[in-house]
């Protein structure tokens, strides 16, 4: 499945409590994207909620350092705790991703690979009691409706409650 995301109050939400499954610590979420517009801030794939407005884990890309755009990975908490690729990507070009991170620990980091290649990351800042219990998620923007996709997501597919699209 492809889906182009206008970046304007474009999204896919699944029904409350319709994935069932996803509510686990480890997690990969894996995918292909393609983005044409540089981010001027945090853009949201997809939001994993445990009830609508409110949020556990969101993938998103946000603005770069010099051009084209960062990757970017936030698991919420009573802090939450936020990472981003230290590399810029380019623009108009097809990136095959994967985040995998476990929630067990706050002191967990997750891993990026980029083209099946391990990708430097930075933590933004440190997660502290990590939230939990997602059966929801949104595609294109995150749980209140803001930060909307800009660019085209692939076949987006969660392992470790299996979501294949």
């Amino acid at each position: 499945m492809a889906r182009d995301f206008d970046g304007t109050n474009d999204n896919l939400t699944t029904a409350d409590n319709a994935v069932s499954g996803i509510n686990v610590a480890q997690k990969s979420y894996a995918f292909w994207l393609i983005i044409d517009a540089q981010p001027a801030a945090q853009q949201v794939l997809w939001t994993l909620m445990p009830a609508a407005g409110t949020a556990d884990v969101r993938v998103a890309v946000r603005n770069p350092t010099t051009s084209g755009f960062r990757l970017d990975f936030t698991q919420i908490g009573t802090t939450n705790g936020v990472w981003a690729s230290d590399n810029d990507f380019a623009l108009d070009t097809l990136y095959h991703v994967l985040w995998t991170y476990d929630r067990g620990l706050t002191t967990n980091d997750p891993l990026l690979f980029v083209n099946g290649v391990s990708e430097a990351i930075t933590e933004i800042s440190t997660p502290v009691t990590i939230s939990s219990g997602e059966d929801t998620i949104r595609f294109g923007e995150n749980q209140s409706g803001g930060q909307d996709w800009n660019g085209t997501l692939f076949v987006p597919c969660l392992d470790g409650g299996t979501l294949w699209a």
